[in-house]
């Protein structure tokens, strides 16, 4: 028979989220941030640098100053919660499934661009041998971001 111990635990991020109650509300921030986050790297992948964020309240028919009401931080003043005829509208501007905005979403799928390099990356990594798979590793490491 084990030896019970007395261990404190401390639940993992993925426990944190999990258990951290959501409104609809938080879903809805959260998905808009997927969304615009999805937009802006579309655009970037289209060449476009700037002005996303305006752009994407143009699309889903609001002003950049509301938009930046929408995505504020919960509890901040000015931030404003997402109503069910905005859920619905922005859906319906980004050609979603009625009901996107309410469900809890992992991440946005990758851009088209996204996919494209990984694949592209992906066959290289494997058509070379273990030292060009050092470099491409090394490579990617020390690939500049920006910040």
């Amino acid at each position: 028979m084990p030896l019970a111990r007395s261990i404190e635990h401390k639940p993992s991020s993925t426990e944190q989220k999990i258990n951290v109650p959501q409104t609809i509300y938080h879903i809805r921030r959260r998905n808009l941030l997927l969304q615009l986050h999805q937009y802006t790297r579309m655009q970037l992948d289209s060449g476009v640098e700037t002005g996303s964020a305006t752009s994407f309240a143009q699309a889903i028919g609001v002003h950049k100053s509301l938009l930046s009401k929408l995505k504020g931080e919960e509890g901040k003043a000015g931030t404003r919660d997402i109503s069910d005829s905005m859920a619905r509208q922005i859906e319906a501007a980004l050609g979603l499934q009625q009901g996107w905005m309410d469900e809890v979403h992992d991440e946005a799928p990758l851009t088209s661009a996204e996919q494209s390099f990984l694949t592209m990356a992906l066959e290289a990594y494997r058509r070379t041998d273990a030292a060009g798979r050092s470099s491409l590793r090394k490579l990617v490491k020390e690939f500049p971001s920006k910040t």
